[in-house]
């Protein structure tokens, strides 16, 4: 793989969005279209979608990969996570821990 179609896929991955614009100034990539093409025959899921500018007509590509998404936590787990890492004893009432909910 081309170092710049490596830039191009850690991008996506991350979850960025590119354009040719995007590509050119954070990845120093001028030939986007030809690493989405190669990274899409390496077997990657890259999407694509045309995007316009406010006031301007011509169109522009815009490229993302589909990021499987984390769920989020429930919140009793993260409430009880905050209240391991500061060592509060859980048995003993909130107003005896020293603990301020806002």
């Amino acid at each position: 793989m081309k170092p710049s179609a490596k830039r191009v896929l850690e991008a996506l991955q991350r979850g960025e969005e590119l354009t040719i614009q995007r590509s050119i100034s954070l990845l120093g990539v001028s030939a986007l279209s030809q690493r989405i093409t190669e990274l899409r025959r390496d077997g990657y899921d890259i999407r694509d979608r045309f995007g316009t500018v406010k006031g301007e007509r011509k169109p522009f590509k815009v490229y993302w990969m589909a990021v499987p998404k984390q769920p989020a936590p429930r919140t009793e787990t993260v409430v009880r996570e905050h209240v391991r890492r500061l060592n509060v004893i859980e048995d003993e009432p909130v107003e005896q821990q020293g603990v301020l909910f806002a």
